[in-house]
């Protein structure tokens, strides 16, 4: 435990952060779990509409950062390869 009374303050605005952190980065990932649901569906309209919301909190995570912004850029990828993939599908079907 610290002693000196700044790094008790330090203490609990990390363990703050560290919570509103947490909290942040469950919220991505329920939304990319939803994303990767579509996916496996192959329901190309509610994927081209949850896609938008989904890449936002991606790059609002890279600005709290939350998450590198090569990893974020690897995943917004990943995903539009995937409903670019679905799409042609849909149209050769």
């Amino acid at each position: 435990m610290p002693s000196k009374k700044a790094a008790i303050k330090d203490l609990k605005q990390s363990k703050k952060r560290q919570k509103h952190n947490l909290v942040l980065k469950k919220s991505l990932k329920k939304e990319q779990k939803k994303i990767a649901t579509l996916i496996e569906t192959k329901d190309v309209a509610k994927l081209k509409t949850e896609i938008s919301g989904c890449v936002s909190r991606i790059d609002k995570a890279v600005k709290q950062k939350l998450m590198h912004k090569k990893k974020a850029s690897r995943q917004k990828a990943n995903i539009a390869k995937k409903l670019h993939q679905l799409s042609l599908a849909a149209k050769a079907a």
